[in-house]
């Protein structure tokens, strides 16, 4: 703030002060625009409950220093009775745009230098000194004659600067003169500087030059040399240049013993050591040098021998000779560990905590300095978390030939009890309330490391009762803390003003171009008049967010009421969006174990209508390198071809106000195991999330099927499927991606049914039921580092086309089993297989879904019943927030007419895992547990490699 003008005699601001009741109203004004209007909304409500002049006066005094303010003006006078406060305010201007024209070409050189930059409050000044930095850029560069011109464009809130740059007159150098002192053959030496002759005179690109030029100066064994230059002026258009070159010591260094570490690596240690004058050429100071490289390396107890000898060089330049023997260090062991002093804190405590923290290196039990000095301010931690307020720790090293003795001499001082903790100012229900959930409590140790964790947690707490703009009172440590008894007790106190409850009016929605208002209000759940926190603003900010439609979202609330005599604040919540595009294209090569080499291509379009209606066109093209996943006579036929899934989509949310809904159509053309399949696919789905974790769903699906290239002749058929699906979902995961805590459970039951569409005929029926459940648990330890995650999959399918076939004769129609024939059984491509969200890790889809008499499910014509189970069990441990590791059990099988849930197929394996946006990328490998015998007499495969995403 440039300018604070107080205007009224001093004795009327007295009388003021000394009524006994107080009404004031302040005004404020601003001039016009956004920026106005914001301002008077965001301050006006910082008056409105103060309660005396001597406050009103010292938050008039705090809004002054404001650094977005150019002029700040008070007058203040009675009238009717009734004190006011003008306040004129003006604004200091923002910076919005900056353009650059530099004739030089070098546009990010000229920006480096200015003292401004977008979006910063403009300044006179600032473009003064601006202007003078890249006048001397240029005169240093050698341009003195050069011009810049700055012009500003000015509007009520904004400025524009263009800045142009002319340059010209830059002077040439004429020629290099180097100085009297002998530097050995000055034809090599001058080579250097060859980039200098008839060249511009930019001092800055020769500062830059020469500070290289020392550099290899070094790498020839010159330390310590520095080259000077300085202009000798002729006239405006030429210089001479002059080089001043005072040339370090030659110095040669040989080393021998060294095998850790390699001798370049000695080198260019000592180099840049003795360059930038951390240490001298002193043999004393060389060889602790390289003791304390080699402790930096954990290698402790190294002898350095250092033999220099002088001599010449072949242009009979002095030349020094370190020849350096080194017998290497070696780990040293941790003999033992002391820690003394310690009478609160049990000895095994303090030892675990030594190595739970520690290094690799420490933990094989070999000493590392680095960690032992980090460890004393970890054991410190631990004192202060257990209320010891006034510990200490030093630690000291003895090395002896046994190893290692590390001591922690550790002070304890008294420990420090929560006498008291008050939160004042808030009703005490609330209060006590609060205190149940902080780490800190009355009657406990004081842990200062959690006092601000337990601070943040009382203003979210309290905010989130409805106080939205509550405020601590006492924010300094030495408001909030009291000590007594030396230390050993202490009083909390967090004094806070509430101010007036937040309400719910109504959104205020702005940004929006092409979207429609309606669809970010149907995400809002608030209500009229409903207390308005800082959880329910995020979760409309979360709501709006998952739309995928808008780059960015603000939500903030703006008090309608704020002068009124109310008991509460209605607010706004004001919305600030910026669309995103609507078109997306997507082209993705890749591999896939279970389909071969894979293209594909996606075009979604979203937000149709400014209602978020999208429509999307997916593709997928894929042939297999290996025909083992289908049966014998079609492996060995190596027929190969095409196959191709195109699926076409529209996804309306909020159909009818209530569900979404998601219409797809696609085409598959796709090969299992026995036969060929042509798919055209009608299925409109309606989903309605009740809740964060409970969603149910109603799919219909109309499916004509043409099987091709069957192995059975049962597959060679041609069906229309018909079916309803209704199903529950319960997500309780942490995140939906990549999951390390909650639970998964989903239920779905279809029915296949001529009433929804299936074929029915004379001596055909389709008629059946499916149940599927799957259900997932994660189970975090130590922070959701280690994680237990398991998998159980069940599924439950009835044939109700049950009625027997005969033939003309009225006997009954046998299967080529010898089991009566009925009317109807589930297409093959309907019955359960073990693969996608099923697989079993290690085994093909050929191995694993096959009965227990080793009879592929393919092969079977399913008229009762099939089951399948599944179960997965993994442990997993997370390097970090994109890199896991897991070991794994799988076990799964396909069952028909009989189910046995403990006869299964098992494997076990390792995985890794990259975490990604949009899901886990796994890369996993089982091992079969037990390989069965093949028809032929072989056996199956050892394992198998699987790559997958977001499966499990």
């Amino acid at each position: 703030m440039e300018v604070f003008i107080l205007v009224k005699e001093l004795f009327i601001i007295l009388f003021f002060f000394i009524q006994s009741t107080f009404s004031a109203e302040v005004l404020i004004n601003c001039g016009q625009g956004d920026k106005c209007e914001n301002y008077q909304e965001n301050i006006k409500p910082l008056f409105v409950e103060l309660d005396d002049n001597e406050s009103t006066w010292k938050r008039l005094k705090e809004l002054a220093i404001d650094k977005s303010i150019q002029r700040f003006e008070i007058q203040s006078y009675l009238e009717n009775n009734k004190l006011k406060y003008h306040v004129d305010i003006q604004f200091k201007k923002i910076i919005t745009d900056i353009e650059i024209v530099f004739d030089d070409g070098n546009v990010d050189e000229i920006k480096s230098l200015l003292t401004f930059k977008e979006e910063q409050y403009f300044d006179n000044q600032l473009i003064t000194n601006s202007k003078k930095r890249i006048l001397e850029n240029l005169k240093q560069r050698g341009f003195v004659l050069s011009e810049v011109l700055i012009d500003k464009k000015i509007t009520d809130e904004n400025v524009g600067i263009r800045i142009q740059v002319k340059s010209s007159g830059q002077k040439k150098i004429r020629r290099v003169i180097f100085n009297n002192e002998k530097i050995g053959n000055l034809n090599t030496i001058g080579s250097r500087f060859k980039f200098l002759k008839n060249a511009p005179y930019d001092k800055l690109k020769i500062s830059q030059r020469i500070e290289s030029i020392e550099r290899s100066f070094v790498q020839d064994g010159y330390y310590n040399t520095k080259v000077d230059i300085s202009e000798i002026y002729l006239n405006e258009k030429e210089v001479d240049v002059k080089i001043d070159i005072s040339l370090g010591k030659r110095l040669n260094f040989s080393f021998t013993g060294n095998k850790t570490i390699a001798t370049i690596d000695l080198l260019t240690y000592l180099k840049s050591e003795i360059s930038s004058g951390n240490i001298s050429l002193e043999k004393n100071e060389i060889i602790s040098a390289i003791k304390n490289l080699y402790e930096e390396r954990s290698l402790y107890n190294t002898e350095v021998v250092i033999v220099n000898r002088g001599g010449a060089y072949r242009n009979k330049i002095s030349l020094q000779n370190y020849y350096i023997d080194i017998i290497e260090g070696h780990k040293v062991e941790i003999n033992k560990l002391y820690f003394k002093g310690n009478q609160k804190v049990k000895l095994l405590e303090l030892e675990n905590l030594f190595y739970e923290n520690a290094p690799l290196l420490i933990s094989r039990g070999y000493f590392d300095s680095s960690y032992i000095n980090k460890f004393n301010e970890i054991i410190k931690n631990h004192y202060l978390k257990k209320g010891y307020l006034l510990s200490t720790v030093k630690s000291n090293v003895s090395f002896l030939d046994a190893g290692a003795e590390v001591y922690f001499n550790i002070t304890e001082g008294q420990k420090c009890i929560v006498n008291e903790f008050k939160i004042t100012g808030v009703d005490e229900n609330i209060a006590s309330e609060i205190k149940k959930k902080l780490k800190n409590k009355k009657g406990t140790a004081f842990n200062v490391l959690s006092l601000e964790e337990d601070i943040k947690n009382v203003i979210y707490e309290i905010k989130e009762k409805g106080y939205f703009f509550a405020t601590l009172k006492n924010y300094t440590p030495e408001k909030i803390l009291k000590y007594y008894a030396n230390y050993t007790l202490v009083e909390i106190n967090l004094d806070f003003k509430l101010g007036k409850k937040l309400v719910y009016n109504d959104l205020n929605i702005q940004g929006l171009v092409k979207t429609k208002s309606k669809t970010i209000r149907r995400e809002n759940i608030l209500k009229n008049g409903e207390v308005i926190t800082p959880s329910k603003i995020n979760n409309l900010n979360s709501r709006i967010n998952s739309l995928g439609i808008f780059s960015s979202i603000s939500i903030k609330p703006k008090i309608i009421n704020k002068f009124e005599n109310s008991e509460i604040f209605k607010s706004n919540l004001d919305v600030y969006v910026n669309e995103k595009n609507r078109g997306t294209g997507i082209v993705a090569p890749g591999y896939r174990t279970d389909l071969g080499a894979k293209f594909s291509f996606s075009l979604l379009y979203k937000n149709l209508y400014g209602l978020n209606h999208t429509v999307s066109l997916k593709t997928l093209f894929n042939r297999r390198f290996s025909l083992g996943v289908l049966d014998a006579r079609r492996n060995a036929e190596n027929r190969q071809f095409i196959e191709s899934d195109l699926d076409l989509s529209y996804n309306w949310p909020y159909f009818l106000d209530y569900f979404d809904l998601d219409i797809s159509t696609s085409f598959q053309r796709r090969r299992v195991f026995s036969f060929d399949a042509d798919i055209l696919r009608l299925s409109p789905v309606l989903t309605k999330q009740f809740t964060d974790y409970f969603s149910s769903s109603l799919t219909y699906q109309l499916e004509d099927i043409r099987q091709t290239d069957a192995t059975n002749e049962k597959d060679d058929a041609r069906f229309r499927v018909g079916s309803l699906t209704p199903g529950i979902t319960f997500d309780f995961r942490d995140n939906p991606v990549t999951p390390r805590a909650g639970g998964f459970f989903s239920l779905s039951w279809e029915f296949g049914n001529p009433y929804f569409g299936s074929q029915r005929g004379k001596d055909f029926e389709i008629n059946y039921s499916k149940v599927v459940s799957r259900n997932r648990f994660y189970y975090p330890l130590s922070n959701k580092t280690f994680v237990l995650a398991l998998s159980l999959s069940l599924g439950y399918q009835k044939n109700y086309a049950d009625e027997l076939r005969l033939n003309a004769d009225g006997s009954k129609i046998l299967n080529s089993d010898d089991t009566f024939q009925t009317r109807g059984y589930i297409p093959s491509i309907k019955v359960f297989r073990l693969d996608g969200l099923d697989n079993v890790r290690g085994f093909s889809n050929s191995e694993i879904n096959r009965l227990e008499n080793g009879q592929s499910i393919f092969d079977v014509r399913v008229q009762n019943t099939a089951y399948f189970s599944n179960l997965k069990f993994e442990p997993r441990y997370y390097l970090n927030d994109s890199i896991g590791l897991g070991l794994f059990f799988d076990a799964g099988r396909v069952f028909v007419n009989h189910f046995k849930p403990l006869s299964l197929r098992t494997s076990v394996g390792a995985s890794f895992k990259f975490l990604t946006p949009v899901g886990s990328l796994d890369f996993d490998y089982g091992i079969k547990t037990e390989r069965n015998r093949l028809s032929d007499g072989g056996k199956e495969g050892f394992g198998r490699f699987h790559l997958s995403i977001g499966l499990f």
